[in-house]
């Protein structure tokens, strides 16, 4: 199992997002990280693998509060400034 397999399964357990939403959304994201995606490709032996499912589904709320964090700091960083001029 690779990294991006976890992640993409730890997402979907958070979110309730489709896999398959979640997997173009890991493709846009190492388009944007070409060096720091190559990770992404690690294998995972199967208990290495579950192992580190079950530590991030103990984190569930805390990756929870990340994504909403991160959410909320994107619309910040989409808001217009007040120097627009309509």
């Amino acid at each position: 199992m690779t990294t991006q397999t976890i992640m993409v399964q730890i997402l979907h357990e958070v979110t309730g997002h489709p896999k398959k939403e979640l997997r173009r959304l890991m493709k846009s994201i190492r388009a944007g990280l070409p060096d720091q995606g190559r990770g992404f490709d690690r294998e995972h032996a199967p208990d290495e693998a579950e192992e580190l499912l079950n530590k991030l589904r103990q984190e569930r709320a805390g990756i929870l509060r990340w994504l909403h964090e991160g959410a909320a700091m994107a619309r910040l960083e989409m808001m217009p400034t007040g120097n627009t001029r309509h």
